[in-house]
């Protein structure tokens, strides 16, 4: 649903320009305070860390015996065994439904498991944060600029489709009536009286769908 308002939403600029023959100075300005910054973290250097590798090469006994902590594993079966003195690492589908992978290191650091963390999931937690930013900024930021923007649109289109009398343009106006109450529904905004009867009936079955 959130993605087909953001879709909708993008689409409005066009629609504008295009079909309503909006000009640059015909369209409101919608003023967005921005964020305040915080000085603070200007003017950080970054140094690029310096790893060396220092594990020494080490074997697996075939019986798993210099394991310190194989105990943990008691649901090892024969072949988990085998892959597992054989490359020294094995891959075991996981019995529990795992929402995202940190869970599982919280899950071994309280258990006393050692986890060996790859790259990809650094990058996934950079991104699941990123996506968390994006979300609020949505939420709390620009859904109250959508909406303003989308309900002058559709009162736009409303105003031309009442006041003119050309059967292309009030086909076109017609549409765009439609098109911008579908996000208004969408968005639980109320939709004004003196909707013709055909772009309402096309709002409610684009919604239901």
């Amino acid at each position: 649903m959130l993605k087909r308002i953001i879709c909708l939403s993008i689409s409005i600029i066009m629609i504008l320009y295009v079909s309503l023959g909006c000009d640059k100075k015909g369209i409101s300005k919608i003023a967005i305070t921005p964020i305040k910054q915080n000085s603070k973290y200007y003017g950080i250097s970054w140094d690029e860390s310096k790893i060396e590798p220092h594990v020494k090469p080490y074997t697996v006994g075939q019986d798993l015996s210099n394991i310190s902590n194989i105990e943990q594993f008691p649901k090892l079966g024969a072949f988990d065994k085998y892959m597992l003195s054989k490359n020294l690492f094995m891959i075991k589908k996981s019995s529990k439904a795992i929402e995202q992978p940190f869970d599982i290191y919280q899950e071994n650091e309280s258990l006393g498991i050692p986890s060996f963390i790859t790259l990809d999931s650094v990058l996934h937690l950079y991104h699941y944060m990123y996506d968390y930013i994006i979300r609020n900024i949505e939420k709390e930021r620009l859904i109250e600029d959508l909406k303003e923007f989308t309900k002058e649109a559709f009162n736009q289109s409303l105003a031309i489709y009442n006041g003119v009398s050309d059967r292309n343009v009030k086909k076109a106006a017609l549409k765009n009536i439609a098109y911008f109450g579908i996000p208004m529904k969408l968005l639980e905004m109320d939709l004004p009286g003196g909707i013709p009867l055909e772009a309402s009936r096309m709002i409610d079955n684009d919604v239901k769908r």
